[in-house]
């Protein structure tokens, strides 16, 4: 197996307080947002092993952000939260061999959990991840010190370089860092990402 996209989702929307938690959804919750797609790479390791690429990629979500919280669906973002950190620490113990795994956030997508408001379409949600994952000139393939990049509906918001986290919302200082990594990427010989607009 060369890629390995998670892409789990369960969001109970009844715990909007604490006091609406219920301890059995939010079980339940994590063994389909977390657990699972923990369990699902341990399955499928030997498999990855024996792969191209050896990329790993996890369907996160914005809502997991712990510095962004402004709360209510305690179980969604605690599980989001969980499957964040078992990202990183599955890329810290796997990065020797040669493994790239990153979180994506695909935006908040017109399906049966995102529901008929949400603002981005399936297929531009699914363009923009598979630009990522594909399209920014090896970036995942070759382990440079990109680590994750957010996105949300075909755009990046945010950028984990190897040497620290930055979680951008503001488009200034993304296209900032952005710039950043592109002037090391051509001093290294590959192609730039794709910039946010101004």
């Amino acid at each position: 197996i060369d890629i390995l996209v998670n892409n789990a989702g369960a969001f109970d929307r009844r715990d909007v307080t604490v006091a609406k938690v219920d301890f059995d959804a939010l079980q339940q919750t994590f063994a389909v947002n977390a657990f699972g797609p923990l369990r699902v790479v341990q399955a499928l390791l030997p498999n990855l092993r024996a792969g191209e690429r050896k990329l790993i990629v996890n369907m996160s979500s914005q809502l997991g952000s712990i510095t962004n919280s402004d709360g209510q669906w305690y179980a969604y973002r605690a599980s989001k939260a969980a499957l964040n950190q078992f990202n990183k620490t599955l890329s810290a113990e796997l990065a020797p061999e040669g493994f790239v795994c990153v979180v994506l956030h695909p935006g908040w997508v017109r399906t049966d959990m995102g529901g008929p408001r949400a603002s981005v379409a399936p297929e531009e949600s699914v363009r923009g991840l598979v630009g990522v994952i594909e399209g920014n000139g090896g970036e995942l393939r070759l382990r440079s010190r990109v680590r994750r990049i957010l996105v949300e509906g075909g755009r990046a918001l945010g950028v984990e370089l190897a040497n620290g986290y930055h979680e951008l919302t503001d488009a200034a200082a993304l296209r900032a860092r952005l710039e950043e990594v592109n002037r090391q990427r051509a001093a290294d010989g590959r192609p730039a990402l794709p910039l946010p607009e101004k």
